[in-house]
């Protein structure tokens, strides 16, 4: 994808992947009680894949194994307001393969507390992301 075949300020799956790879606070995004829900994750990008430590307060029963969510990053400046914003839907997978677990466990941080619940694996099944600008020029 060429940056001719989209709008300027789209990104490509190549620059959201370098955002997610240089960010570390994100939100996953859900259904709780069948109400929408955003939460607050530490996360860290392997590979092809968003890993986070799930609390089980602020995660109850919603992360299954092969469930479907969404996935936020972003960093917008408070005085420009300009940045980016990255979405992601995937499949969230527990870790639970011993040597898989061991690999992620020490390069993946832990959220705010000492939460209780699963070492999540999410797939970047759709990735799409924008730069945010209040330049008039950029968004022609």
């Amino acid at each position: 994808m060429t940056r001719t075949d989209v709008s300027p300020l789209a990104l490509t799956r190549d620059e959201c992947l370098g955002h997610l790879a240089l960010a570390s606070v994100g939100r996953v995004l859900m259904s709780a009680r069948a109400m929408p829900a955003a939460i607050p994750v530490r996360f860290a990008l392997v590979g092809e894949r968003v890993v986070f430590w799930a609390d089980a307060r602020d995660h109850p029963e919603t992360i299954a194994d092969n469930t479907v969510v969404g996935f936020q990053a972003d960093e917008i400046d408070p005085i420009t307001h300009g940045g980016w914003s990255v979405h992601v839907v995937g499949v969230a997978s527990h870790v639970r393969q011993p040597d898989v677990f061991a690999a992620l466990e020490g390069s993946t941080p832990r959220g705010w507390t000492d939460g209780t619940g699963p070492l999540i694996s999410l797939s970047l099944e759709l990735v799409t992301g924008r730069r945010l600008s209040n330049n008039l020029e950029e968004m022609k």
